[in-house]
């Protein structure tokens, strides 16, 4: 990893952060015990940074100092556009999100370097059409299989994050408005973040999203460069939410449906594999499935109960990170490797 090497590079990195928490120069100076001129001249690289005072800028803007003297990913960096004076709340919670990124990266590093982490037996296969795009949804829910982890190949899915950790994507959930960004630098190890403000749906399609571009090769998430064949950048998240969509509902699965669409039929298809009422009936159109006359509406906690199934328990609620992720992290602390609150920072929650 590179770490900034000059106090410009520092200056502009701390003016990110400060624009990123949406603080003017004076809120930011009245939070560190600075004075403005004194931020003004640090954000410019004019006035050197003591430890103090860098610990204390980075307590006020509520990251940690690894946050300001590691520098992103190259793939990550290339692909970002830096913030301005009165950035618009869109682009600040996209900053954020990257931010995120960037230390869920740092960590997973470090996880992987303590052999606590593992990258996975995995071959990119980048999808040029529609066709590859649903082979490799088919080909990961072999690997599934093999691994035992689904007892078949049209089985639901469970929780998308422990789900992507067996491929090597360590996702993130995070209270941002923002949909996803991922970053896979190496092959079979690659993190995700997920906005947790999209609905319970949506949530696991955008990690199924990411997880395709984890599998793709794809270094940089929807920002990355174009490459891998694909020319458009539209033609491959269009390809990579073909991949999702069969990822999580497989078309085998919706057969019986396509030959007979009831929307009792269809509010059951999409409990069982916890996705929204709008991807089963995309499935069924894309599968031939006459849909005319069907209510399509979004079904109500009624319509399940009437359907003689409960609307399935949110997956990827805010703050959730995979399961093996947080044993990395216990493990780390009780091997002595990293200390108590090193170990509940890599975790992003308490360890009890």
């Amino acid at each position: 990893m590179e770490m900034v090497e000059t106090f410009e590079q520092l200056g502009e990195r701390i003016r990110q952060a400060r624009l990123g928490r949406g603080l003017d120069q004076s809120a930011l100076a009245r939070d560190c015990g600075l004075g403005r001129t004194q931020i003004s001249r640090i954000e410019s690289g004019e006035r050197r940074v003591s430890a103090l005072e860098l610990s204390r800028l980075a307590r006020a803007l509520e990251l940690s100092l690894g946050d300001l003297l590691v520098l992103p990913a190259p793939d990550a960096r290339a692909a970002r556009t830096p913030l301005e004076e009165h950035a618009t709340s869109a682009e600040k919670d996209r900053f954020e999100a990257q931010r995120e990124l960037d230390a869920l990266w740092r960590d997973a590093c470090q996880l992987r370097d303590l052999d606590l982490l593992d990258p996975a037996d995995w071959t990119c296969q980048t999808p040029q059409d529609e066709a590859q795009a649903r082979d490799l949804a088919h080909r990961a829910r072999r690997f599934l299989v093999d691994a035992r982890l689904l007892p078949d190949e049209q089985a639901p899915i469970g929780p998308v994050a422990d789900t992507a950790a067996a491929f090597g994507l360590w996702t993130y959930v995070v209270d941002l408005e923002v949909e996803g960004l991922s970053l896979s630098p190496d092959p079979g190890f690659g993190v995700a973040v997920v906005g947790g403000r999209l609905e319970p749906g949506r949530r696991r399609m955008t990690a199924a999203h990411e997880l395709g571009h984890h599998l793709s090769g794809d270094t940089y998430g929807e920002d990355g460069p174009q490459g891998h064949g694909v020319r458009d950048r539209r033609e491959r998240e269009r390809l990579t939410d073909v991949f999702a969509a069969e990822f999580l509902l497989p078309a085998d699965a919706a057969s019986a449906v396509v030959r007979k669409p009831d929307r009792d039929a269809m509010i059951v298809l999409a409990a069982r594999y916890r996705v929204s009422f709008s991807v089963v009936t995309t499935t069924l159109r894309q599968h031939g499935a006459r849909l005319a006359g069907t209510d399509l509406t979004s079904p109500s906690d009624s319509d399940f109960y009437a359907a003689g199934v409960e609307r399935p328990a949110p997956d990827l609620k805010v703050g959730c990170v995979p399961t093996r992720w947080i044993q990395a992290c216990v493990r780390a602390e009780r091997q002595h490797v990293v200390s108590r609150a090193r170990a509940q920072e890599i975790a992003r929650r308490p360890l009890q």
